[in-house]
């Protein structure tokens, strides 16, 4: 197997154990509510990040498990991402900015703001303060703007 690629170890950053908080919405022009959980992220041989999230809101707890890697052919970082709320697997590609601190990933998936017809989502993963992941989730709206319906900080367990 050839060795993994710098692209792939920049994920290693994902590794650990962290305590998340965030708010998000799922209703357009809705009161955000607050979420607060877990995440653990583990390494597959430095190609691969997997991470199990745990997170409570105002009703009931949702797990998700992601994946993320390096894919050389395609020159992109690829993934997945399940959760407790639905039946979709989102299927992510993405890239790193010029700063190299942060990730931007994005799949197509059902519009949970909406009508339920398609959308494009991203999730942007920053890591410019070290110890802290911070990641933003926009949905694509029809005239092409991004809608942020998702905030969150995780701080790496000591």
């Amino acid at each position: 197997m050839p060795p993994a690629t710098p692209e792939a170890k920049w994920l290693e950053q994902f590794v650990g154990e962290w305590e998340t908080t965030g708010t998000a919405t799922t209703t357009p022009g809705a009161e955000p509510f607050t979420c607060q959980g877990t995440m653990s992220c583990k390494s597959l041989g430095g190609y691969w990040v997997v991470s199990e999230l745990v997170s409570k809101t105002t009703d009931k707890p949702v797990t998700a498990v992601q994946q993320i890697g390096y894919d050389p052919a395609a020159k992109q970082y690829v993934g997945t991402w399940i959760d407790s709320t639905n039946s979709h697997l989102w299927k992510y590609q993405g890239s790193k900015d010029k700063s190299g601190n942060v990730l931007t990933l994005e799949a197509a998936g059902p519009n949970f703001l909406g009508d339920g017809k398609p959308a494009l989502f991203r999730d942007v993963y920053d890591f410019s303060d070290p110890g802290r992941m911070k990641l933003s989730s926009f949905m694509q709206g029809e005239s092409g703007e991004w809608i942020p319906f998702m905030t969150s900080t995780a701080v790496r367990k000591e």
